[in-house]
């Protein structure tokens, strides 16, 4: 069962400095390969990807982090898949928020919503 979101958790996530870099103009690049890894990985869930967050606005300055949204019918069905996404580098980043897994690598960061 999911865990309720806790405001108590918060302070680690804000613990740390927050680098916001300039607008780079290979981070739609980086979304296009990655949304290419990940749909040869999560093709039988017909998974919708989209680019989101602030790295997805050109021109933009942004934390150097990609937003992935993948949008699901079942969010449960992507834990089916976690082996094949530790695979490619992600992990389980935080507790799951009501409605949302989120996932984690270097750089990018993988919503999955239903």
């Amino acid at each position: 069962m999911n865990e309720p979101y806790d405001e108590c958790k918060m302070p680690y996530l804000l613990s740390k400095p927050i680098h916001i870099a300039e607008y780079d103009q290979r981070w739609p690049l980086w979304y296009a390969e990655e949304q290419q890894c990940l749909l040869a990985v999560l093709h039988p869930l017909n998974v919708a990807l989209e680019h989101i967050g602030s790295t997805s606005v050109p021109g933009l300055d942004a934390k150097p982090i990609l937003d992935i949204s993948a949008g699901l019918a079942d969010r449960e069905e992507i834990s089916d898949y976690s082996n094949a996404l530790c695979t490619l580098g992600y992990f389980s980043k935080q507790p799951q928020v009501s409605g949302m897994t989120i996932l984690g690598c270097t750089r990018i960061d993988l919503h999955a919503l239903r």
